[in-house]
């Protein structure tokens, strides 16, 4: 595990059902992110279509591994970097999932995450994931979500207790949400004691504009490293040493009473 990690946030607008355009686009960023020292890139949720693609989801959709992710591995080996993006993916029996890949530096395919909340009108275009996983980088074990999912403190909580140091968080954020993804930012880093890190894309459709301010949060809730609402490749450097101190004297996780939370899980 690295000491630090040098951490790109990929706020980059999708061009709507073009992939082969988004995976230039991605290219682009990618080698901005590697001549500036990074070791890690996140692009914003579904990035490989543009968000609001429901009309055509199906179509669009391609397995885990299926050639778009095929061509983000051959970047992430060629640039050595650890990649995470956003894309619609086709499950079996053509099963459709709001999801995000993982490729590890060498360009290893390591698996991918499926948002398990889905928000407004998703659950008619998507299924819902039914798991979190904490993925062991060559860089940090780090663990994915999806917007809406970082609105709920059980998947960060769930993801720290399994061991990341370091959550990425793929979104499409919306206006008037600008202070809601902050506080739930820097509040998820704070009682997690770790970093937590959002790639919002910017631009508007037919239904929404998303508003950016892409950010990471450090282990004490601190905001380090922040966009504004255009097209920008935001740095930030995470010192994994200070997640590894705030797990260890947190208040939070070290007083946690889990025999009184049982009803939780089943109500």
């Amino acid at each position: 595990m690295a000491a630090t990690i040098r951490l790109a946030l990929a706020q980059v607008p999708s061009a709507y059902h073009q992939k082969d355009v988004n995976l230039e686009r991605a290219e682009r960023a990618m080698r901005v992110a590697a001549d500036g020292g990074a070791e890690a890139i996140l692009f914003p949720e579904m990035f490989l279509t543009g968000y609001l693609v429901w009309d055509r989801v199906s179509e669009l959709a391609e397995p885990l591994d299926g050639v778009s992710v095929q061509r983000l591995q051959q970047l992430s080996a060629e640039l050595h970097l650890v990649l995470v993006c956003g894309f619609p993916e086709m499950g079996p029996n053509r099963t459709v999932y709001n999801a995000a890949c993982m490729i590890d530096r060498d360009g290893r395919l390591l698996g991918g995450y499926r948002k398990t909340h889905l928000f407004a009108d998703e659950p008619g275009a998507f299924s819902a994931g039914e798991r979190f996983e904490v993925f062991e980088t060559a860089i940090a074990p780090i663990g994915l979500l999806i917007c809406y999912d970082m609105e709920f403190p059980e998947p960060v909580r769930a993801l720290a207790l399994g061991g990341a140091r370091v959550i990425l968080v793929s979104t499409a954020n919306m206006e008037p949400y600008q202070v809601s993804q902050e506080v739930y930012l820097r509040s998820r880093a704070l009682e997690n004691g770790i970093f937590v890190a959002v790639a919002n894309t910017i631009g508007e459709d037919a239904r929404y504009r998303y508003f950016g301010r892409s950010a990471v949060a450090d282990p004490q809730g601190r905001i380090i490293a922040q966009a504004g609402a255009e097209e920008e490749i935001v740095m930030a450097d995470l010192d994994l040493a200070e997640a590894e101190e705030a797990q260890r004297s947190s208040p939070y996780l070290n007083r946690r009473r889990p025999s009184l939370y049982a009803a939780l899980a089943n109500s």
